[in-house]
């Protein structure tokens, strides 16, 4: 017994060390974001040029990829189409994905490009030189439009806050977490989880509406009312039997217990034709 407790304590001190020099090396290669602090995302501190070229930055997408058909015509539209970066915007926006997110259900995955680059869920933004540490920090949520829909990083909603601020004389640091087509609950429960390891920001801002309106068949293509607050109806189920007055779905007649009769689980067994379940 005497000669296994140096042994057990000599295993115990190498696995410690093992552990340790690998968590430094994995904090090496991919930092952590430190406690208190707005998540990293790289500085937009310049506007970035198609044209440009550094050994330290991306290769352009137009380089190696070409535009969807979809993303060709969103190239075309709207004020800047004719401007020289617009193109690779839309190149670079076909490469995004979306990752899951417990609670969140998704959001835009890391990417690091030259006009798009996203960070744990926060898209790179403008960050003016003057602020430091001390400057006042704001939070950003919405969806497509506080994301920068159509834009490059140092010109979202949140980056231009932040320019506009530091023209006023009282740089601020600004943090977008806007992501594609998130809506308002889901933007609350990610600043929930934020502050559940973060210092609170100075001031949150929220921006909602076209795609809160959009799940409860709003304004997209063939969208049809929903109940459900966190479903898209599009219309690819069987169309409902909707009033040409009102434009509305008939309320179902309620009675005792039909909320659980649709729920409990012997409904959706064998014996869901019961007279319980189908309501007869």
């Amino acid at each position: 017994m005497a000669r296994a407790v140096p042994v057990i304590v000599g295993w115990l001190v190498l696995a410690v060390a093992v552990d340790l020099g690998a968590g430094t090396l994995l904090e090496r290669v991919h930092p952590q974001d430190v406690p208190g602090r707005p998540p990293l995302a790289p500085a937009a501190t310049a506007d970035i040029e198609v044209a440009t070229t550094s050994p330290a930055m991306p290769p352009t997408c137009l380089g190696h990829a070409t535009l969807t058909p979809e993303n060709r015509i969103h190239a075309t539209e709207g004020p800047v189409a004719d401007l020289p970066w617009n193109e690779e915007f839309w190149c670079e926006f076909g490469r995004l994905r979306q990752e899951y997110v417990p609670f969140l259900l998704a959001r835009t995955a890391d990417t690091r490009q030259r006009l798009i680059n996203v960070r744990g869920g926060v898209r790179r933004s403008y960050q003016p030189p003057g602020a430091d540490d001390g400057a006042p920090v704001i939070w950003f949520f919405g969806g497509s439009t506080m994301w920068g829909w159509g834009q490059r990083d140092g010109h979202t909603i949140a980056s231009e806050v932040a320019r506009l601020s530091e023209r006023a004389g009282l740089p601020v640091r600004v943090v977008n977490f806007g992501s594609l087509a998130w809506v308002h609950w889901q933007e609350v429960l990610a600043f929930e989880r934020e502050l559940a390891h973060r210092e609170a920001p100075d001031l949150v801002v929220f921006y909602d509406g076209i795609n809160d309106t959009n799940v409860q068949g709003g304004v997209a293509a063939n969208a049809r009312p929903s109940d459900d607050p966190t479903i898209y109806d599009f219309g690819d189920d069987p169309p409902p039997r909707v009033p040409a007055v009102l434009g509305r779905v008939p309320a179902e007649p309620r009675r005792p217990g039909s909320r659980w009769s649709r729920t409990t689980a012997p409904c959706g067994s064998a014996i869901s034709t019961s007279a319980w379940c189908t309501g007869r």
